[in-house]
């Protein structure tokens, strides 16, 4: 029931022959089957033993500011009522051109983790907008990985390549509830 996953790179070929490596392990997920049958992805509790410092962010706009670097933890709450673009935005600085974007854009019904401006790639997973219910999205950040966790029941793999990933910060962007870790 515990699964580990290989994550590609994103980069370059030349650079990741320089590099002289490629690729890296995810973080093991727990494979369940729900209620209809589906195939359920969610990251291990085990994992709550690696917080530490810990902020919540409630206002958009908001930048953390005990919680920052290349390992943090965050969980992005965002109510069935949103009607645009809701959370986090993973930046070394207010005015840094490199970022990484991860919430829900409700206007498409798809979960988006954009890191085309941190040299990855883009990915969009369509999903069904709750009546009632908030959608949680449950983030993990280590070095140049980056792994995002759909209500429980999904689970998607980035890598981006930021020039300070130690001095990452999350800033919350639109109408959710955000909680981070060290």
């Amino acid at each position: 029931r515990v699964m580990f996953g290989w994550i590609r790179e994103a980069r370059d070929p030349g650079e990741v022959k320089a590099a002289g490596w490629s690729g890296a392990v995810s973080f093991p997920r727990l494979l369940t089957i729900g209620d209809q049958g589906e195939l359920l992805c969610s990251p291990l509790d085990n994992l709550k033993k690696l917080r530490a410092e810990n902020e919540s962010l409630m206002k958009a706009g908001q930048f953390s500011t005990l919680v920052n670097g290349a390992s943090m933890e965050a969980v992005i709450r965002i109510p069935p009522t949103v009607d645009r673009w809701s959370g986090i935005d993973l930046t070394p600085g207010k005015k840094a051109e490199e970022h990484i974007l991860v919430g829900l854009d409700h206007i498409n019904s798809a979960v988006v983790v954009d890191c085309r401006k941190a040299g990855g790639m883009i990915n969009i997973v369509s999903v069904t907008m709750p009546d009632i219910d908030e959608i949680t999205l449950h983030v993990f950040v280590d070095g140049s990985i980056l792994e995002v966790f759909v209500d429980d029941a999904l689970g998607l793999s980035a890598r981006f390549y930021i020039k300070k990933p130690q001095a990452l910060h999350v800033r919350l962007v639109g109408d959710a509830f955000v909680e981070v870790w060290n």
